[in-house]
């Protein structure tokens, strides 16, 4: 219980609690450590064992409490690692819970492992590390576990932003596979799916070459997802669009001549000038918002453009054609 007031309360305080923190944080180790000790080792192999709940317990605290002062400290957390000298100690500690046996263990190291990406990327993130962690990602973002895969898919997107496309590019072929797996699984609760829609627009803003082979098989459940605002907190919605965007225009064909292609993008064209009530239409105040519906517009326009009859036909069945016509401004 202490564990989790500590986890509850260091997300907020942060600094305030300056003082306390560096043993907080040195604690915290020793408990993950010890708590892991008798988990998998290196190559992921485990000893089934019913009594280490109680240890597991400590380390999803410990990990928990851990992504809470890297949440709270932000930049700053970087520093507390390098004053304690633990930079290869938490990155050991971090990589073997996501090997761990027990979901909730994995669930939560990927929830420190994202807030490490964007965070303290720069300061703690080093090449092979950086590779290490794609490489647990991967295995995880399977859906029998849907709240580690939440967090696995969070930590990659986070980690597009960071990188780049120059270091993902190679890892694509296997991430879409698990990535458009995922969004078409069935009965897949929304927030998983809207996370992972997020984690697609992040690589599709970086690496939209690798990603546009892959669009055809998974375009109308992402526009779905984005139809659906899963995905409600501003900056990950406009890494969401801005990717779907970079995807299209890499890809010409993607809407070009294809009715489901285009009436699943009328929807989320209509969403996104959608706050989360859909009877409440949302100017947007800001430049990349606006920039973001101009792009939408000249892409919807294009469509119709290109073949008319085709437009008008996909237009009648859209429930909210005069919206789409009226808002984008389409002549």
């Amino acid at each position: 219980p202490v564990c989790e007031c500590l986890s509850s309360v260091l997300g907020v305080v942060g600094l305030g609690a300056q003082q306390h923190i560096q043993v907080i944080y040195s604690r915290c180790l020793r408990l993950l450590s010890h708590s892991l000790q008798n988990g998998g080792d290196e190559n992921g192999h485990y000893k089934v064992d019913e009594s280490d709940g109680l240890e597991k317990d400590f380390a999803i605290c410990a990990l928990d409490v851990l992504s809470s002062l890297c949440e709270g400290l932000q930049g700053l957390f970087a520093e507390l690692v390098s004053q304690t000298g633990t930079h290869d100690i938490l990155f050991a500690l971090m990589f073997s819970a996501m090997r761990d046996s027990v979901s909730e263990v994995r669930q939560s190291a990927f929830s420190l492992s994202g807030e490490l990406v964007k965070h303290s990327f720069a300061a703690l993130m080093t090449l092979p590390r950086a590779e290490r962690l794609v490489e647990l990602i991967l295995p995880n973002l399977d859906t029998d576990h849907p709240l580690v895969s939440n967090n696995a898919a969070w930590t990659l997107g986070e980690l597009a932003m960071q990188t780049g496309g120059a270091f993902l590019e190679q890892y694509i072929p296997h991430l879409m596979h698990a990535l458009i797996s995922a969004l078409q699984t069935p009965d897949m609760a929304e927030g998983l799916k809207g996370n992972i829609g997020v984690t697609l627009g992040r690589l599709g803003l970086v690496c939209p070459n690798q990603l546009a082979p892959f669009a055809d098989e998974f375009f109308g459940d992402w526009c779905s997802v984005l139809s659906l605002r899963a995905g409600n907190v501003h900056v990950e919605r406009v890494h969401s669009y801005l990717g779907l965007i970079a995807v299209i225009r890499t890809d010409g064909q993607l809407l070009l001549d294809k009715k489901t292609n285009i009436f699943s993008f009328m929807s989320a064209c209509a969403a996104w000038v959608y706050d989360h009530h859909p009877a409440t239409p949302v100017a947007p105040n800001d430049t990349e918002s606006a920039s973001i519906t101009s792009q939408l517009r000249v892409i919807l326009q294009t469509i119709k453009d290109h073949n008319e009859s085709l437009w008008n036909k996909v237009l009648n069945k859209f429930d909210q054609a005069a919206f789409l016509v009226n808002s984008f401004a389409l002549t």
